[in-house]
């Protein structure tokens, strides 16, 4: 336990919780930014005119670019994936984590062990 989780008066489990839902929002979206980046590429025009289009400088500069204004537009709440995938794995995680409370639970287990008798 390092001295700032008690100088922050959460308790270490609140802690952990904070950082899984943090982990979690960051992931989800990344991949809405994946998602947007990909979607951007393919409303590219492909062919370009002009003295400096084409090259491999040129494809580089512009993936790069399509995947930072992709970020941007996941971070600024982007078109919504991510918020339902975050919603849908946070419910996912909360009904596995009660599945594991009951299971775990002493009174099923005073249950199972009557039942069987």
């Amino acid at each position: 336990m390092e001295i700032s989780d008690v100088s922050s008066g959460r308790h270490p489990a609140q802690q952990t919780a904070k950082s899984v839902e943090q982990k979690l929002k960051e992931t989800t979206q990344e991949f809405e930014a994946i998602l947007i980046a990909s979607l951007l590429k393919d409303a590219q025009p492909s062919a370009q005119a002009g003295p400096f289009a084409g090259g491999l400088s040129h494809d580089l500069y512009q993936q790069l670019f399509v995947d930072e204004v992709a970020k941007a537009i996941a971070r600024s709440g982007g078109i919504g994936v991510g918020k339902m995938l975050e919603r849908q794995l946070r419910g996912i995680a909360r009904a596995g984590a009660h599945e594991n409370h009951v299971k775990n639970s002493p009174h099923v287990a005073d249950i199972k062990t009557k039942g069987g008798e």
